[in-house]
């Protein structure tokens, strides 16, 4: 089951202890938890790091490249191009992309279309697998790239500092305010967002 970066299992044991991972009063929680971490850390990185075949982006025109969303690129399908809203879609040669970067997803186009009313659509292959399984018996596609080990533990500790803070036993009803820390008052960890940095998708398009 994904729970973002990783299994249930995998971030159960990371949270509770020994004696608890095998209770499941918790899961619909850690879940919630786990996916909207993985969430924070896309919007913060402007990207998506599962792996997806056959992911589509469309976008204007007006550039010279292009960083796709899931990176690194494992296979380019096609580059399309639209000229007006009712037009219709038209495959562009090979020549039209220049260069592509398959580990950064830069696509590099031949030269600037630069019609107002121009529509881009690529079609690759790309991003990252992770096990998702419980017992940790997943194997990746051929070819595609492991999650990072870095992306991962800065999720399980961004995982693990909402955990601390959540009042799990109910406890704040009877707190002084403040007492407990609210979850929406939680920032990403400076530790993340340095571990993060470098896997942002910096791009102006």
């Amino acid at each position: 089951m994904n729970v973002g970066f990783s299994s249930l299992a995998v971030l159960k044991r990371h949270l509770l202890a020994v004696s608890m991972q095998g209770q499941n009063q918790f899961d619909a929680v850690i879940t919630a938890m786990g996916l909207g971490v993985a969430a924070a850390f896309a919007r913060y990185c402007d990207r998506d790091f599962g792996y997806q075949a056959g992911a589509v982006e469309t976008f204007r025109g007006g550039r010279i490249h292009y960083i796709v969303r899931r990176y690194p690129i494992r296979a380019l399908a096609s580059v399309e191009m639209r000229l007006t809203w009712a037009g219709a879609w038209q495959v562009q040669a090979s020549d039209f992309v220049q260069d592509l970067d398959e580990q950064c997803g830069i696509v590099q186009f031949a030269y600037l279309v630069d019609e107002s009313n121009c529509r881009l659509r690529v079609t690759y292959d790309g991003g990252y697998w992770w096990d998702t399984t419980e017992d940790g018996s997943g194997v990746a596609p051929s070819g595609v790239p492991l999650l990072p080990a870095d992306i991962q533990q800065a999720w399980l500790l961004q995982c693990q500092e909402i955990w601390n803070k959540r009042d799990k036993l109910g406890l704040a009803a009877t707190a002084k305010a403040d007492e407990w820390v609210r979850i929406e008052r939680l920032d990403l960890l400076p530790i993340v967002t340095q571990i993060l940095d470098p896997h942002r998708r910096l791009s102006l398009t």
